[in-house]
């Protein structure tokens, strides 16, 4: 399944195009983000997370002096299923390409006083995903779901003002593949992310 108005190159372009001119609302925060996905299925009788893929976007959060706000996001995420990483071509593979929206409620510690900012943070939260493109040549594409939600956990570390690293664990709620014919094959995604922040101002 592919929706040819929607590919990965003009997602980037639309979240350069969204975040470029944040930090001129006094008080909001902008954050370029470009991280590695290791992902995989639950129910696809492949273990561990071998699915590499990108997670790139941006972030947007309300600075206040408190030790808490919300965060939105827009992500561009590579996801699904492999047996290993040198094997991404074998027939039981899955890849799946989404665009996704995570709100997370961030909680912040360790305030360096000379520039102004909270130096850990850790968060929870929801994401929406919608899935665009699919290449699955073992499974039936009809029987993907286009919408998933899942929670997130995460934490990060700014090492300066400008720059941190981010792990993030999200699992969806529900079942991305639905095949009415075998009640066993459900698929769960479930993904780790490490990533790098780049705060605009």
């Amino acid at each position: 399944m592919y929706i040819k108005k929607i590919t990965p190159k003009f997602l980037i372009l639309s979240f350069f195009l969204c975040f470029s001119n944040l930090g001129l609302g006094q008080g909001f925060k902008g954050v370029g983000i470009a991280g590695l996905n290791l992902s995989q299925l639950d129910g696809d009788t492949l273990f561990g997370f071998d699915r590499a893929g990108l997670s790139i976007g941006g972030k947007i959060f309300y600075q206040t002096n408190q030790k808490y706000n919300i965060a939105l996001e827009m992500l561009y995420s590579q996801r699904g299923s492999a047996p290993s990483y040198t094997t991404t071509s074998n027939p039981k593979s899955i890849e799946l390409h989404f665009f996704e929206i995570p709100v997370t409620a961030m909680l912040h510690d360790w305030y360096i006083e000379k520039d102004k900012y909270y130096k850990v943070s850790v968060e929870g939260g929801l994401s929406y995903g919608y899935l665009f493109k699919i290449d699955a040549p073992n499974y039936n594409e009809s029987h993907f779901s286009q919408h998933e939600v899942s929670y997130l956990l995460g934490a990060s570390l700014r090492f300066t003002k400008k720059i941190g690293l981010g792990l993030r664990y999200t699992s969806s709620f529900g079942n991305i593949y639905k095949n009415p014919d075998l009640l066993e094959n459900k698929l769960k995604s479930y993904f780790l992310t490490l990533r790098t922040e780049f705060y605009f101002n």
